[in-house]
């Protein structure tokens, strides 16, 4: 029997198999810590009760967010449960994180937004982007993929849009969240009064503070398709302004709250001439004045073509005492139908210059957007020499436009993509101050944060004590629970519980987080079952899990008939060598830049059986501003170890250990799915093979080898053979079967070179 819950009750359960397993999800109750305003920082694994003590007590007292509670009923038969386990049930906790408010980030960047005219001076200029959810599942997939592109860039923040009427509320939830814990960027979200009563309201702000969001754009919200005039809906708000009272009512301080603001006035009192009234110009200013006296932080304003006009709305918001930054709203025109519609909707005056120059070149869409590239930068530099010293770009889903327009300016370059780390961290508060990694998920890091999402500290400076990497997912504990995050869409979650060394229990059960209880429960009760839910049949119960873009393009590329190994090594040979764009073992397309000086060095070794999956060359002092190796900012040098990590057969192993052992500044460990290794290594060694020197800081030191995490990586690498690259295959199809026995007998090996000044690390491969 499943129980589904009442979405309306705060804790709630399902009931899967009475007196065998409860699970609950539930929302915060409980006062939270003040200052991390969110319960425990970290997964709590706590026994629930002993022997015949009921779960239903608990429902109704657990202080923590985001809960969930598996209650392994005593029971259960002895055939099925033979003996005691020394853990009967489990609380896993998934903490809420507390992200930066953009306004801080902003005065912290800028100062308060009200500085005087400084010249065309682009010191200190940030800069933010706005996104819209897509209607199709692809759409989404490849707006993260571009996203993913964009946010390399470091905007300020990024704001995803509310849609009309409410219409994509459930998709604008989903994609803030992976924007702020898998993209890893400040993150805005729209929230309108649209067909929105004050619970479901409350809901919204519930699910992205538990999410680690703390950036609300506040807006009435146009009216729902269909209909001319915005209406209340009863139970809800009449306007932004209501809006804004009742989340500094009810959350404190907790969000930033931005309001729009409109140079122009609000369409609604603009006249059929395009004009608005001079008393509606005063009235629209009072009430942006109202909504920031309510506890508005920040001002975006609605698009504009006419930079004096903005400025002019500037200089009269400061007339009246608003003194918060105003950012300016910039959409750069990428076609001229487009153009036409959105200035006609928001009622946009058109400067008769601007309409001159599209004319003529109204039918090349590429004229038209190296024209909108070249107005949007002389808007911005206009707007930035009278002292202001943020830009918002209304993107549309689209990166060449607004990425064009930074560049014009000389805030970004192409070929710098500055990062203060190797690898980008996500934006909440609980790993604002994580410097250190293990370099095996450098091609993984959404598996890493997902796997680490629950550590109550980050490693800061060094890596620490290497003995207790509890990641999520896989340890060897009586109790072991994986964890795989579907792009924080949906949780597959595996719980295996021992008595000894024999499995007792298997539950498998997907959930829906943003519900905040369970969809789909799967209980898996045998190894067929456990094979069947990771087959398209399985997946199909998940909406959100059925195969994405890059998912198909890894099929295209990857699920090719394999006769032999030599295929298998053809694989990662031209992966290496840019022929592929995918791999099973790495989330981003194609190499690291900085891999591109060894392409040709890693072909060569994989064609030979040397199949790398994570690579790094040798760097010696170089400038930390490099486009390639470069981070942590201008002013620094950075260092790196030569760095392979690869499968291989035993009899290569042997043969390359013959040869290491020769040469002392080789440091390796190899293991296979067994967990059989050979290493020289000392047990609790950590190497780090990436470090920078910077002005008046200690040595970071943000990439390290650990033989410990080395042994949790070494399960997930090996169960990608199957579920990443296998799984594409059919069931009883030859390249399935050679795919498991390479999986099954093949060694996955961590190669460190030491001498990061003239040494070799491919030496030994050479007459392999």
């Amino acid at each position: 029997m499943v129980k589904l819950p009442d979405e309306k009750n705060r804790h709630s359960s399902v009931v899967v198999s009475p007196g065998v397993i409860c699970l609950a999800l539930g929302l915060l109750k409980g006062e939270a810590d003040e200052d991390l305003r969110s319960p425990l920082p970290t997964p709590v694994f706590t026994p629930l009760y002993k022997k015949s003590h009921s779960i239903s007590p608990y429902l109704h007292s657990i202080p923590f967010s985001n809960f969930l509670i598996c209650d392994l009923s005593p029971s259960l038969s002895p055939p099925q449960f033979p003996g005691p386990p020394s853990l009967l049930s489990l609380l896993v906790c998934f903490p809420g994180k507390r992200a930066m408010k953009v306004i801080d980030k902003i005065r912290s960047a800028v100062g308060d937004g009200t500085a005087a005219a400084n010249g065309s001076n682009n010191t200190n200029v940030v800069f933010s982007f706005e996104f819209f959810p897509p209607k199709t599942e692809d759409g989404v997939e490849n707006l993260f993929e571009r996203m993913d592109r964009m946010v390399a860039y470091n905007p300020t923040f990024c704001d995803i849009t509310w849609g009309a009427g409410g219409s994509t509320a459930d998709v604008t939830l989903n994609i803030a969240n992976r924007m702020q814990n898998s993209i890893c960027v400040e993150t805005m979200m729209h929230l309108t009064c649209t067909n929105m009563p004050v619970e479901k309201i409350d809901h919204a702000l519930g699910t992205i503070k538990s999410n680690g969001i703390q950036n609300v754009l506040a807006l009435r919200g146009d009216p729902p398709h269909g209909q001319d005039k915005f209406v209340q809906v009863q139970g809800g708000f009449a306007c932004a302004l209501d809006l804004v009272k009742h989340i500094r009512s009810k959350y404190g301080d907790y969000f930033g709250i931005t309001v729009a603001g409109y140079p122009e006035t609000h369409p609604d009192v603009i006249g059929s001439d395009g004009l608005a009234t001079p008393e509606a110009y005063r009235k629209d200013l009072a009430y942006l004045k109202q909504k920031v006296d309510a506890g508005a932080d920040l001002i975006v304003t609605q698009l504009f073509y006419d930079t004096d006009i903005f400025l002019k709305f500037v200089n009269d918001c400061r007339q009246i005492g608003i003194t918060c930054p105003i950012v300016p709203g910039i959409m750069p025109i990428n076609n001229y139908k487009g153009f036409l519609r959105m200035t006609g909707f928001c009622k946009t005056k058109i400067p008769a210059e601007i309409m001159a120059a599209l004319e003529p070149i109204k039918d090349n869409e590429e004229a038209v957007r190296a024209y909108g590239i070249h107005l949007g930068t002389e808007m911005c530099k206009k707007i930035i020499a009278h002292g202001i010293k943020t830009v918002h770009l209304y993107t549309l889903n689209m990166e060449k436009s607004a990425l064009g327009i930074l560049m014009s300016l000389g805030l970004i370059e192409e070929s710098k993509i500055s990062r203060s780390l190797p690898w980008r961290r996500p934006a909440n508060v609980f790993r604002v101050k994580e410097e250190v990694r293990p370099i095996f998920w450098a091609n993984r890091p959404k598996s890493y944060i997902s796997r680490t999402v629950g550590w109550d500290q980050y490693p800061h400076g060094r890596w620490g004590d290497s003995g207790n990497p509890s990641y999520g997912g896989l340890s060897d504990h009586q109790v072991q629970t994986i964890i795989w995050c579907f792009e924080c869409y949906r949780i597959v979650i595996y719980i295996t519980v021992r008595t000894g060394s024999k499995v007792n229990f298997n539950l498998h059960g997907v959930f829906n987080f943003y519900y905040t209880r369970p969809l789909n429960i799967f209980v898996a009760k045998s190894e067929q079952d456990r094979n069947a839910s990771r087959t398209s049949k399985f997946l199909s119960l998940c909406p959100f899990m059925r195969p994405r873009a890059r998912d198909k393009k890894l099929h295209q590329e990857w699920a090719v008939q394999l006769n032999s190994v030599d295929d298998i090594y053809e694989r990662f040979k031209s992966f290496c060598l840019g022929t592929l764009k995918t791999s099973p073992w790495s989330e981003l397309d194609g190499l690291q830049p900085e891999t591109k000086v060894i392409n040709e060095k890693l072909g060569k070794i994989n064609s030979k059986g040397i199949l790398t999956i994570n690579s790094q060359p040798a760097v010696n002092g170089e400038k930390s501003d490099s486009p390639t190796v470069g981070w942590g900012g201008p002013g620094g040098y950075v260092y790196q170890k030569a760095y392979l990590e690869f499968f291989c057969s035993k009899e290569k192993l042997d043969a390359l250990v013959g040869k290491w052992k020769a040469t002392p500044q080789l440091t390796y460990i190899a293991v296979n799915k067994s967990g059989n290794s050979i290493s020289n290594v000392k047990n609790g060694s950590v190497n780090a093979v990436t470090w920078g020197v910077f002005p008046a800081k200690e040595i970071l030191q943000p990439t390290v080898v650990d033989p410990t995490s080395f042994g949790v990586w070494k399960d997930e690498a090996f169960e990608i053979w199957s579920r990443g690259w296998a799984s594409l295959y059919p069931e009883d199809d030859p390249s399935r079967k050679l795919l498991k026995e390479v999986e099954s007998s093949y060694y996955l090996v961590s190669l460190v070179d030491n001498n990061y000044v003239n040494g070799d690390i491919f030496a030994a491969f050479a007459d392999l």
